[in-house]
């Protein structure tokens, strides 16, 4: 494991529409270096063309459960982040806010506050 480096693994399956603005509100993070894990179930449509243009690293998905898992056995990270394709990072130091909490407190696992962005 590379320590500092943060892991994102992100299931999908045909996520065309709904990946873009996840991996655009990532890529705009700062702070933070990480790596992208898109653990795809076979998509039909540009889900994997779209990862790649991204730089995420695509492996073998499955269900969700699954997917996160083989994710993780790919990650070389300290830190494993599970974001599911309709989630949007809310600002451009959340993961570097993520990292800081989990370390000051001392925490092996965590959740957040989840708001809709729309109706």
């Amino acid at each position: 494991m590379d320590k500092g480096l943060i892991s994102i693994i992100i299931p999908t399956y045909n996520e065309e529409t709904l990946l873009p603005r996840l991996l655009k509100s990532i890529k705009r993070q700062k702070g933070v270096q990480y790596e992208i894990i898109i653990a795809d179930n076979n998509s039909t449509d540009k889900t994997k063309e779209i990862a790649r243009s991204y730089g995420a690293k695509i492996v073998l998905g499955g269900l969700p459960a699954q997917a996160r898992n083989n994710g993780a056995k790919e990650a070389n990270g300290e830190i494993l982040i599970f974001l599911d394709a309709d989630v949007v990072l809310p600002a451009k130091d959340f993961l570097k806010y993520c990292v800081s909490e989990l370390k000051d407190r001392n925490l092996q696992i965590a959740t957040c506050v989840v708001r809709p962005i729309s109706e």
